[in-house]
């Protein structure tokens, strides 16, 4: 008995597996069998079986030859199919005609059927492994990508963020799923990536969706993968993000927008471990650590079946608040360096200077986009900028009500009206490389005339 897997696109099957007195169409081991001339050719074309009840008169195909000068009798050559596809045959010689063939040909479509799926696993398997490997350097490539520009480094001095940095490293030693709640931008996925990094899984890949991007007709698909045929336009398989975190650690970010339907298919993944493709027969087991993020209060739209109740208590196994920027405004001088240097490495320029003023107006800024908003601001900052940071026209710092005490900004540290003047006349004879006047010089864009800048910058010592 033997068994040959088809090989797409090749001119030969691979012989897997040969039991005998080894003498059958292949030796043991495994070896390589022509398409061309071949029984197995023929029924992995045709997906239609084989059989010849008196080879040693009527041999045919190159393998029937070799059987016969085994003493073989009889061979029939079985497609072993899945889904419609025929992955490879199931062979059998023998040196006895059967007492019943159409008994004994029952016996092997069973078994085609059954090696059929046992090669569609393999082969699966074999996919997983090959994605997780190339995920697995995409993501280390990636990581050192990331590393070189910051945009992965949690910053912490405040003790707010300080906290939630020690409670998501605490997690990270337990293979539990965690739940990141807490408002957008609020760097939800620096801090996934980060409990990734401190964890056992840190060699494995890091796969991000976007549930709030993901249309509930192909949610199912994105998800947990597709086969071939399933419905019209699905030429190939294809490997849902559960088969491709395999190893690692899968970030769903906005799972509260995810429909109740998806949820339910999302519920079974979550607790059996194991995910069914779109089309197939059979589930697939996935080992990956679960990370999921809101910026919606999921307890509460349980209550009004926004949101399935068993799904949230599966996720929010280990759930960790993360404060908005207001909260831990000690951070955003940091932030602001930080996202500077990021900023400047991609662009392959120098960082430019930021002067403590700025920082100190910054950290009192209100930002209801929360870090997002500041990293977008900043990044703007610096491709207008050249040798100092200087903010966007249309983004000179606005002070939050309420915030001119705050704990990044005290009554010393806040800057005169003299000093804040002197700042800005200072940026603006930076845009306009040190012009005062003209109609593209400082005193045009500050809206006064030339002469009364210039008195202005006497008095200020500027002069």
């Amino acid at each position: 008995m033997g068994v040959a897997v088809d090989q797409p696109g090749e001119p030969w099957l691979r012989v897997i597996d040969v039991h005998g007195d080894g003498s059958g169409p292949a030796e043991q081991g495994g070896a390589l069998m022509p398409r061309l001339g071949t029984a197995n050719g023929r029924v992995v074309a045709s997906g239609k079986p084989y059989g010849n009840d008196d080879v040693a008169n009527s041999s045919v195909f190159v393998e029937e030859r070799v059987l016969v000068a085994a003493g073989a009798r009889a061979y029939y050559c079985l497609p072993a199919t899945f889904g419609g596809r025929v992955l490879g045959t199931l062979n059998v010689a023998l040196r006895r005609l059967p007492t019943d063939a159409d008994d004994l040909l029952q016996t092997l479509r069973a078994l085609g059927d059954l090696l059929g799926a046992a090669l569609e696993r393999d082969r699966l398997s074999g996919e997983v492994q090959r994605l997780a490997a190339a995920l697995r350097r995409r993501s280390e490539a990636l990581d050192h990508d990331l590393d070189r520009v910051g945009a992965t480094r949690p910053v912490a001095k405040s003790d707010a963020f300080r906290r939630v940095l020690r409670e998501v490293e605490r997690a990270a030693a337990v293979d539990l799923p965690v739940l990141l709640l807490g408002e957008t931008g609020t760097g939800k996925e620096v801090l996934a990536r980060h409990l990734h990094r401190c964890g056992p899984r840190a060699d494995g890949p890091f796969v991000v969706v976007n549930c709030a991007a993901l249309p509930d007709a192909l949610a199912e698909s994105e998800l947990f993968g597709v086969r071939r045929g399933a419905y019209t336009g699905a030429e190939t398989d294809r490997l849902g993000v559960f088969a491709a975190a395999h190893g690692g650690t899968l970030f769903l970010d906005e799972v509260g927008e995810l429909s109740l339907a998806t949820q339910a298919k999302l519920l079974r993944a979550v607790q059996e471990g194991e995910v069914t493709p779109l089309g197939a027969s059979a589930p697939m087991r996935v080992d990956l650590r679960l990370v999921a993020a809101t910026h919606r209060d999921l307890a509460r739209l349980t209550t009004t079946q926004g949101f399935r109740a068993d799904l949230y208590h599966r996720l929010a196994a280990l759930p960790i608040q993360v404060p908005p920027l207001a909260q831990r405004r000690e951070d955003i001088p940091d932030l602001v360096r930080e996202f500077v240097r990021a900023a400047a490495a991609r662009m392959h320029r120098d960082a430019p200077a930021i002067g403590d003023t700025l920082l100190r107006v910054l950290a009192a800024r209100h930002f209801p986009g929360n870090v997002r908003e500041l990293r977008n601001l900043v990044e703007r900052a610096v491709v207008f900028s050249n040798e100092i940071l200087v903010l966007p026209d249309d983004q000179l710092p606005q002070i939050a009500p309420g915030q001119a005490s705050g704990p990044a900004v005290g009554d010393a540290d806040w800057p005169t009206l003299d000093q804040a003047q002197a700042a800005h006349i200072r940026a603006t004879l930076h845009r306009t490389q040190g012009r005062v006047y003209g109609p593209h010089g400082a005193a045009a864009l500050l809206g006064v005339p030339g002469s009364t800048l210039k008195s202005r910058m006497e008095r200020l010592g500027m002069a």
